[in-house]
């Protein structure tokens, strides 16, 4: 099984952000921030279900034969 992790550096709800939210480095894990992405994205616990660029992380993450591109909005600051 392959793993990926999408977390907020702005998390007010898991802390230490990110550290808390990744899972230990191995082959088949990848942890991922919003923010190494889209660096001005404020996005942060609450809002990560309804930010586009976490969702189209996701999204690539769910089927990487069909990635599509991030657009990298300015999210929601949540």
């Amino acid at each position: 099984m392959l793993y990926t992790i999408v977390a907020s550096t702005h998390d007010e709800g898991v802390t230490p952000a990110p550290v808390a939210s990744f899972l230990p480095a191995a082959p088949n894990v990848t942890n991922e921030t919003v923010q190494a992405t889209c660096p001005n994205d404020p996005v942060g616990h609450v809002g990560l279900p309804y930010d586009p660029d976490a969702i189209q992380m996701v999204l690539n993450a769910l089927d990487p034969t069909d990635t599509q591109p991030v657009t990298c909005s300015t999210g929601f600051g949540l």
